[in-house]
């Protein structure tokens, strides 16, 4: 199931998966950490501050389930998203290149019940969570 046509988006859902320690992900992504080159990867110690590809390819290609989607009642829009860091280790959260350009398909998100929003997301779509009736901070 591929519910977010935005990767910017996705990735703000899979942080918050992420945060809340599940995911039928993890075992995969805990064995792409792990792998030596990669592990120098996010370490700095080969390609300071590059994109970290096979970590982008992992995230792009990640399906979701219903089990994961249900894991998140609160996604926060912010450039400090751990995530981000695993594809780019070095980001300074200064450039737009993880902004979330659409929130299509926010309505499988069934216990979402909060937004918090510091930056990365245009006010309008901010505006369709509010409609939902999803809590905006």
């Amino acid at each position: 199931m591929q519910p977010f046509p935005d990767f910017g988006f996705k990735l703000v859902v899979l942080n918050e998966i992420l945060e809340k320690g599940g995911g039928s992900f993890l075992g995969e992504l805990d064995k792409l950490k792990s792998d030596p080159l990669i592990s120098r990867k996010l370490a700095g110690e080969e390609s300071y501050g590059e994109t970290i590809p096979e970590m982008e390819i992992f995230f792009r290609n990640i399906e979701l389930n219903h089990a994961d989607l249900d894991l998140v009642s609160e996604l926060w829009f912010d450039g400090g998203n751990d995530i981000y860091h695993l594809i780019r280790p070095f980001w300074n959260g200064e450039s737009d290149d993880f902004d979330t350009l659409s929130v299509d398909g926010f309505e499988k998100l069934k216990n979402l019940r909060t937004v918090l929003h510091i930056s990365m997301i245009s006010d309008a779509e901010i505006k369709r969570f509010k409609m939902a009736g999803i809590e905006i901070k």
